[in-house]
């Protein structure tokens, strides 16, 4: 989307703008069947391949720009120091939550190494954040050399830009967290498979393809706020729906409704849009 914004401007950035969210409610309705058959009949692996594929095959098409687009900084050299800054601390953080149920939260269970009598996942986060201190502190040096930066951390003063963060954070943080506990329920609790799984949470992906590809529309009559207010307000109403429609077996009109809710709820790309 940054590329989209910085690139084109009018009506080409508009369509640029409705492609990407198309393509990416269609990836998001796609998504949990194509990867629970690839787990279901292949292998798991080639999901994280196809990743590293599809990342490798886009970095060319980066640099073919229209010859009239844009390139304000365009000359100016990639933060190698921040890079390398950002990247790890954001890894570290992610890598020390994902071990921290075999390696323990505080107490070592089998944690790889136990500093000072403590499992490795405290400190794995700890040196994520404090890696991650080191880049904000890194990239207001350069701020004040007025050299380019990865992230311009003055934006984060802002009001507009933290409340529309905070919104994001709650949606993600919901929609994230049913993907996580529901599909678990579905697999470890019913014995399902990923494939099965994926046929469960359809609801919520075809929600979201329809949401995202007609959600701009509402943009002329209702203003980005009440857009905004009305997401929350069905997504209390989804939450709702779903503590009611929770039993043994997740299946049933209840739990398909409450899904689809969550699914318009939480469109993802248009409403980051406004």
């Amino acid at each position: 989307m940054a590329l989209v914004g910085g690139t084109y401007e009018g009506r080409d950035r508009a369509l640029g703008s409705a492609l990407l969210g198309g393509i990416a409610g269609v990836s998001i309705a796609v998504g949990p069947i194509l990867v629970g058959w690839l787990t279901t009949e292949l292998t798991r692996r080639l999901v994280f391949i196809g990743e590293v594929v599809v990342t490798v095959g886009v970095l060319p098409g980066l640099r073919v720009l229209p010859a009239d687009a844009p390139r304000a900084g365009a000359s100016e050299p990639l933060d190698w120091v921040g890079s390398s800054l950002s990247a790890p601390g954001l890894g570290v953080i992610v890598l020390g939550a994902l071990n921290a149920s075999v390696w323990g939260w505080i107490a070592p269970k089998a944690s790889l190494a136990e500093p000072f009598g403590f499992a490795l996942t405290p400190i794995a986060i700890g040196a994520g954040a404090l890696t991650l201190l080191g880049f904000a502190a890194w990239e207001r040096r350069r701020a004040g050399r007025g050299q380019s930066r990865i992230v311009r951390l003055e934006l984060l003063s802002l009001p507009p830009l933290r409340a529309a963060r905070q919104g994001f954070l709650t949606q993600d943080v919901v929609l994230l967290g049913t993907f996580f506990v529901v599909p678990l329920s579905l697999q470890l609790v019913q014995g399902l498979d990923a494939l099965e799984t994926g046929v469960r949470m359809l609801p919520v992906s075809v929600a979201m393809l329809l949401t995202s590809l007609g959600g701009s529309a509402l943009t002329r009559w209702l203003s980005p706020r009440a857009i905004v207010r009305g997401g929350f307000a069905v997504l209390a109403a989804a939450l709702a729906t779903l503590i009611g429609a929770i039993e043994p077996t997740l299946d049933g009109w209840g739990f398909g409704t409450a899904m689809a809710a969550l699914g318009v709820a939480v469109p993802g790309p248009p409403r980051r849009r406004q």
